[in-house]
């Protein structure tokens, strides 16, 4: 729980930062290491890829911070890496449960990572012009998701035709499979 609410507390500075700070964190050849829109002013987030290397994390931390913040280098290794051994538990329980777990090694040694620092605005209004993503499923294999006092996720019903508020509560994560773990079975027609 500490180290979720050093998280959260660091994220308040990150995002409380200049833009022209959070700007310099741009890829070209990358569209999403830090996202942010006049077309879409409630959401802006930043994509750290292997934050759970403290190397990783240090150079992410010392491009925002160029006087170095130690502490929040920290605690986001730290949350990363307890995140991507949480990601890695739950792909294992996924294979095992489908009697494809001797393919577990095989994606860990193949498999990057990625921590994304989201933080979404509450809409002036509530209605669909104020959502700060438009709906939509994720490309990759797990997201996880912890809320900080706004509950916000929503999910579409299985008949697809109501929207679901999810409440996370505090301390706690959602887990979305994405759609990379979809499976398409041939069908042979004889």
């Amino acid at each position: 729980m500490k180290l979720l609410e050093n998280m959260f507390m660091g994220m308040e500075s990150l995002f409380d930062l200049p833009q022209e700070i959070k700007d310099k964190y741009k890829d070209p050849n990358q569209y999403d290491k830090y996202m942010s829109s006049s077309f879409n002013p409630l959401h802006e987030s930043f994509r750290i890829d292997c934050a759970s290397r403290l190397e990783e994390a240090r150079v992410f931390t010392n491009i925002m911070w160029p006087h170095e913040n130690p502490s929040f280098c920290e605690v986001l290794n730290s949350t990363s890496s307890k995140m991507l051994d949480l990601s890695w538990i739950i792909m294992k329980m996924i294979l095992e449960s489908f009697c494809i777990g001797r393919y577990y090694q095989f994606m860990v040694e193949n498999s990057s990572n990625s921590f994304r620092i989201l933080k979404h605005k509450v809409p002036p209004s509530n209605d669909s012009a104020g959502m700060s993503l438009i709906p939509h499923t994720d490309r990759i294999f797990l997201t996880i998701w912890s809320e900080n006092e706004v509950q916000g996720v929503e999910v579409l019903s299985k008949e697809g035709n109501e929207w679901i508020q999810v409440k996370i509560p505090t301390g706690s994560f959602m887990v979305f499979v994405g759609d990379s773990f979809k499976v398409q079975v041939p069908i042979l027609v004889l």
